[in-house]
């Protein structure tokens, strides 16, 4: 028991340091929101040094962040509510690829989807620059949105 309050105590201060230590670097550092040039090399964030790259934990924790905030942004549209699940898959594989601006310049294609014409829908993406762009993801989300599966 002694041993599992001595565990549980370190832990709680290391938090806490953490915490405090997480103030401190970003009052020193400052925000940025876009790429910079530092005495260490490129930067983002909090003074984030990107020089060495990122861990693939990193990455993921990145890409997972990114796709939860594409759904989230995508459930404000009725069209997007709407469909199954493997559409809405595809929909936010889009929307991390695009970005939900340049996904809401696809009109036709949001027409179809909000209609249930998905051979239309899949067509209005066959026939858009960015799938002759990205190569086999395009051929992938194309049946996704088509077949539903």
């Amino acid at each position: 028991m002694r041993i599992l309050l001595s565990f549980i105590l370190a832990i709680s201060l290391q938090a806490s340091m953490i915490s405090t230590t997480s103030m401190l670097v970003k009052k020193q550092e400052g925000f940025s929101k876009y790429l910079y040039i530092d005495s260490g090399g490129y930067s983002i964030g909090y003074g984030t040094n990107l020089t060495g790259g990122l861990s693939k934990v990193e990455a993921n924790w990145l890409l997972q962040h990114r796709l939860k905030m594409a759904y989230i942004k995508l459930t404000n549209y009725s069209w997007f509510r709407i469909q199954n699940k493997t559409r809405k898959i595809a929909l936010v594989d889009l929307t991390y690829n695009l970005g939900l601006p340049r996904l809401l310049k696809f009109k036709a294609f949001i027409w179809c989807l909000n209609n249930g014409y998905y051979h239309g829908a899949a067509n209005a993406l066959k026939h858009s620059l960015w799938y002759s762009q990205v190569g086999l993801r395009a051929k992938t989300i194309y049946n996704m949105i088509y077949k539903g599966k």
